[in-house]
């Protein structure tokens, strides 16, 4: 089995994580992962970094729509 790892590469981007995703059966890949997470829990306040990960963020909802 091959996993494809996208985690944020896709930018906030959701055609572009289809698009990846597309990419990877095509490659592939078996499966493709994303990373879940919520922003607000993992980063302080001040993170310069906490801007770029709210962005890469899949909801619930998107993710089910990647799924499906």
């Amino acid at each position: 089995m091959i996993i494809a790892e996208i985690g944020q590469n896709f930018c906030g981007d959701i055609n572009l994580a289809k698009r990846l995703i597309v990419n990877a059966k095509t490659g592939g890949a078996d499966l493709a992962k994303f990373q879940l997470y919520d922003t607000k829990k993992i980063y302080p306040p001040d993170s310069p970094f906490k801007k770029q990960a709210k962005e890469a963020e899949l909801s619930f909802e998107q993710a089910k729509e990647l799924f499906d």
